[in-house]
């Protein structure tokens, strides 16, 4: 459709990566996957297939690995696919879903067209996920954000059934995340998100000195 494989060079594959906290997460999308070429005109396209890998004939490859934004460098990406990406974590940082972000966009660069996929239940409001949510919900875009909660995405799960009613009667913040898709504002410590937005003039990013303050600066 767009031309990925004319824009290959020899020897070269096209990656879609599925990306998680572990391989194992990584491994349920995966799984869909697997299943979704099993369907009679796909299943040709099959050329060899391992535990975290499916190759296919048309020089494109899915694969699984986790959120380590040193994997998908030195790969031409036609396809990401950030699975539950509002709750990556990593020790060595506190925000491994923007690393990867700014590491996969330009493997994205030569492949007109390619997509990047964000799944997750929503957690904190913070990180890659609340801001493309605030960025984009409900705005005329190339980017689409669908929020809707587990009742409505899979009707087989009712409302007031008996595992989504009981988590909103012992903790509706938790549950509200979990099925409702809504970010959670009880993980914001010392300050409201709404209070310091409060706080701010949107669009000044500087203002000139005042006669009726004093002004001190130091350097530690």
């Amino acid at each position: 459709l767009f031309g990925w494989r004319q824009r290959l060079a020899r020897g070269e594959k096209g990656v879609v990566q599925v990306l998680a906290v572990d391989r194992d997460q990584a491994r349920v999308c995966f799984g869909y996957c697997q299943a979704f070429l099993q369907q009679p005109m796909l299943k040709r396209l099959v050329r060899r297939q391992t535990a975290d890998t499916i190759e296919l004939g048309n020089s494109i490859a899915i694969e699984v690995t986790t959120n380590d934004r040193r994997r998908v460098r030195g790969r031409t990406v036609v396809a990401a696919i950030f699975d539950e990406v509002a709750h990556w974590r990593a020790e060595n940082t506190q925000n491994p879903d923007k690393e990867v972000y700014r590491a996969v966009k330009p493997a994205m660069a030569t492949m007109p067209g390619a997509l990047l996929i964000g799944i997750s239940s929503p957690y904190a409001r913070r990180g890659l996920l609340w801001e493309k949510h605030e960025a984009h919900w409900g705005k005329a875009g190339t980017i689409l954000v669908v929020k809707a909660p587990t009742w409505v995405m899979n009707p087989t799960v009712p409302r007031n059934g008996e595992v989504i009613g009981a988590a909103y009667d012992t903790d509706p913040e938790w549950a509200a995340a979990e099925y409702g898709a809504e970010f959670r504002a009880d993980l914001e410590g010392l300050l409201r998100l709404e209070a310091v937005q409060a706080c701010i003039d949107s669009g000044i990013r500087e203002r000139p000195p005042s006669p009726t303050h004093q002004y001190a600066a130091f350097c530690d």
